[in-house]
């Protein structure tokens, strides 16, 4: 027969106060176009408005309206996805409950309780945004200005109110999957008393079921919890960002309405009335960011209650208990430590109470002084966004997200002034303009400026993320090396030499670019050309310095993760000289214990190599195309010494495992075993986008 269950639309049934939320939410688009044309009549006539009556409070306004408006859209445009995913979630939430012998509705006095606090919230909601409209239109009125346009700014509170019934519909589905949780602590915590005593008459199987029915429950609930914080993860940033926005700006508010910065033309009425509603406004904007963050807080201090129970389970039960329920709970107990959950929109934050009040340390390490001098010109360049610190055996590297404010704003000046000196040498004949004399040379130099400065302007974009990845890569080499009983630096020598040549072509380059730069600015002085053109190009050579810096830095990089690889075959080139020859001794267990360390150690390498390479994917490429096309060839032998690296591992396992005899320990045989399947497994290289592999043979193929 005909199927028709298909093609209904899903459903599910809620408790009243989410039924309530959702009630309100058919605004859309509108409020936002009435919104932005009440904006354009707004900022058509001078300063003085009710709205903007300075240019500091105009500016706010502008960036709090379009915000607003921003997120309504937003959840305007996703409305559809999250109902969707919403109804999945409370069904599969009442099924869990269901599945756990318990109601599948809240128990009815939470529920009641949570309908008066949503309805509370929505009548204090539409209190302050009336009344708040209603004194703007009043002071209109009083003033005789344009009263249409205070009325059309209703938009404005429309949009608001959808962020805030956003912002509701999150915290009120956390709260649904977080009774959920709770009744799994409940039933944890009422079996576990069961055995939290001196004597346990007998044990049941069914507990051994019921430890393995939570368990499948809490997956279950986790899984809910990840695909939550993915549905709401953009509009829940936007929604952080909004709040934090409105707190720095009413704070703002309120300091100039009580001081009077910009109260000269106020009346007594607005005199009295805008202190007290941007105070009732910051009191809003609080218990808004709270209501966001509460759920998601609770619902961690159920997961580590979780936690808690089960580690006291597993304590307290004693070990002549039915082996059943102890395989349950170590599974229960694995599960645990692999699934952990937060709500953390995009991984950029997490939604904890710490975020109100702490703010978290950058990431830091020490890093040789080759890498250090490097980041520092690279910090003058804005392709460094770090802070360093001089010390004896180094340079301390912390990023730092203030630093990269002023890297974009110095890379987007030099291709600016490069495109623009670009364009004057374009608008004049040939034999007038500074750098291109003939059609060949002037295509050349167009397609020679637009790769330079596009690797400039992506370097630069990244330059937060490779910093970050280079602290990351730094701290796990540095562990490694310290794991292998060796200092965590590079040998004194090795580091000297690497500095000296470092400082080498760094003047090199500096004299090359310098050199170049003041001979086209020489050429054009004694030709009587637009001199102030040559200099305009003076970016394009800071442009290419950056390009130049970003492949140092790489090299660097490089070179560091090849010491550990050193490392590792120096040590495994000693351990295996103790077995190449025809008389030993038998082999000891701490041989085999070396072997493992090694081969762990060889697999946090590759690791390192396969982020580092995902890291600087792009930046490579182009780099690549740009070397290409100025002929030059780059330096590619830290790769290639990486790579005869790896080759000679798996040459010293292969003659380990030849020259080992068969009266060897076993566990010996097992981990160089282990070893050679590692490196079958194991196959790493840079290749940047897997479009091509960075070794010799790509110079003689190009």
């Amino acid at each position: 027969m005909f199927k028709t269950n298909k093609w209904l639309p899903p459903e599910c049934v809620v408790p009243k106060m989410v039924d309530d939320s959702l009630d309100v939410a058919g605004v859309r688009h509108r409020s936002a176009l009435i919104t932005m044309l009440a904006l354009g009549f707004d900022l058509a006539i001078p300063l003085g408005t009710t709205r903007t009556p300075s240019e500091t409070r105009r500016v706010m306004w502008v960036i709090d309206l379009a915000v607003v408006t921003i997120i309504a859209i937003v959840g305007g445009y996703q409305a559809p996805a999250h109902m969707r995913r919403l109804i999945d979630f409370v069904n599969r939430v009442q099924q869990i409950t269901s599945d756990l012998h318990a109601s599948s509705k809240c128990p009815k006095s939470s529920d009641d309780r949570m309908y008066c606090c949503v309805v509370f919230a929505l009548i204090f909601l539409f209190t302050v945004l009336f009344g708040d409209l209603l004194s703007y239109i009043y002071i209109a009125i009083e003033k005789e200005e344009r009263v249409w346009v205070a009325v059309m700014y209703s938009g404005y509170y429309c949009s608001n109110v959808i962020t805030r019934l956003i912002k509701v519909q999150f915290m009120l589905t956390a709260t649904y999957v977080l009774s959920a949780l709770r009744l799994i602590n409940s039933k944890l915590n009422n079996l576990q008393k069961k055995y939290d005593q001196y004597h346990v008459t007998s044990v049941g199987e069914s507990d051994a079921q019921t430890i393995r029915h939570l368990s499948l429950s809490y997956g279950a609930v986790c899984k809910i919890i990840k695909e939550i914080d993915k549905s709401y993860g953009t509009v829940l940033l936007l929604l952080l960002g909004m709040m934090f926005l409105h707190l720095i700006v009413t704070l703002y508010y309120i300091i100039n309405d009580i001081i009077g910065i910009d109260s000269t033309g106020y009346d007594k009425f607005e005199t009295f009335t805008k202190p007290i509603l941007q105070a009732i406004w910051c009191t809003f904007h609080t218990w808004n960011l709270f209501m966001i963050i509460e759920p998601s807080h609770k619902t961690h201090e159920e997961v580590e209650r979780t936690r808690e129970l089960i580690s006291q389970f597993m304590c307290t039960l004693p070990l002549q208990m039915s082996e059943p329920l102890q395989m349950e709970l170590e599974v229960f107990g694995k599960r645990l430590l692999l699934d952990c959950v937060a709500y953390s929109p995009h991984q950029v934050l997490t939604l904890t109470r710490s975020l109100v009040v702490t703010k978290s340390r950058p990431p830091e390490c020490v890093v040789p002084k080759s890498i250090g001098v490097v980041l520092r010109i690279s910090q003058a360049f804005g392709v460094a966004p770090v802070r360093l610190t001089v010390k004896p055996d180094g340079y301390v590297v912390q990023f730092s997200p203030s630093v990269s404010l002023y890297g974009y704003a110095i890379i987007i000046a030099f291709s600016l002034t490069s495109v623009i000196a670009l364009g004057f040498d374009l608008s004049v004949p040939l034999g007038q303009s500074v750098r291109m004399r003939s059609e060949t040379r002037r295509v050349v130099w167009v397609v020679d400026l637009a790769i330079v400065t596009i690797l400039g302007i992506v370097g630069g974009y990244q330059a937060p993320a490779h910093m970050k990845s280079l602290i990351d890569i730094v701290n796990r080499v540095q562990k490694i090396s310290s794991e292998l009983k060796v200092s965590v630096k590079s040998p004194k020598t090795s580091d000297n030499r690497q500095y000296r040549y470092v400082i080498i072509a760094l003047i090199i380059l500096f004299t090359i670019m310098i050199f170049d730069c003041f001979n086209i600015i020489y050429i054009t002085l004694t030709k009587e050309h637009r001199v102030w053109v040559a200099a305009m190009y003076s970016c394009y050579y800071c442009s290419y310095i950056i390009t130049q810096l970003l492949e140092i830095q790489f090299i660097l990089l490089a070179a560091y993760i090849l010491s550990a690889l050193k490392l590792i075959n120096s040590r495994l080139r000693n351990l295996q000289k103790k077995y190449n020859h025809y008389l030993f001794s038998p082999a000891k267990g701490e041989d085999a214990q070396t072997i493992r360390h090694l081969s762990l150690s060889y697999g946090a390498v590759c690791e390192i190599i396969k982020e580092m390479n995902k890291s600087y994917s792009t930046v490579l490429l182009l780099l690549i195309g740009s070397f290409l096309l100025h002929l030059i060839v780059t330096l590619y032998y830290i790769i290639t010494n990486i790579f005869c690296m790896m080759e000679r591992t798996k040459e010293l396992i292969s003659q380990f495992m030849c020259t080992l005899t068969l009266k060897v320990s076993d566990p010996m045989q097992v981990e160089l075993e282990l070893f050679c399947r590692r490196l079958m497994f194991s196959q790493v290289k840079y290749s940047p986008h897997q479009v091509c592999t960075l070794t010799r043979s790509l110079i003689a193929t190009v």
